[in-house]
């Protein structure tokens, strides 16, 4: 169906233009929210801090931290969404303290509560964060693997650079 092809292909546009990936779970079942959201739709009514589900409130973390810039209410966002034990918000505030607050211990604590429930790509995250932030290379091997058993395929790519730079 062409409608389903072209929103599918206006979310590859958004992870494109954010750099961001919302996986396939989060594509087909919020597909529609992710369109509203990042089209601006936030209005009293659909307010994260309101919403009762954790994957929405997850999804406001992101349009406020790439679109809007409002550091603060994406912060606010993924908390909430990790106190309902998010996963995904879990990760998604571990890169927010990584790479905006730049508070490695907080990014750390959350990558890790992420890997945790299984959430390969913060496994993936917490190697990089193991080999570049701590320069730990055998942490860092271990979460790629981690992540490589849980099926990640960036983690597989990562543990190879790691392996070409590191065994030499």
């Amino acid at each position: 169906n062409s409608g389903e092809i072209n929103i599918m292909n206006a979310i590859d546009q958004l992870e494109g233009q954010y750099n961001l990936v919302f996986g396939d779970s989060i594509r087909k079942q919020y597909r529609d929210d992710i369109l509203r959201i990042f089209a601006g739709g936030t209005d009293s009514d659909s307010d994260p801090m309101v919403i009762s589900d954790p994957s929405i409130m997850n999804i406001y973390g992101l349009y406020y931290q790439y679109v809007t810039k409002d550091f603060l209410r994406a912060r606010k966002s993924f908390l909430s969404a990790v106190e309902k034990k998010n996963a995904d918000a879990m990760n998604n505030l571990a890169s927010y303290y990584l790479n905006v607050d730049q508070n490695l211990d907080l990014a750390k604590v959350y990558y890790q509560c992420a890997s945790k429930f299984g959430h390969s790509v913060a496994m993936n995250n917490l190697g990089l964060f193991y080999q570049h932030q701590e320069h730990n290379y055998q942490q860092a091997s271990n979460f790629f693997q981690q992540a490589i058993d849980a099926g990640n395929l960036e983690a597989l790519n990562n543990l190879g650079v790691y392996h070409e730079i590191i065994d030499k």
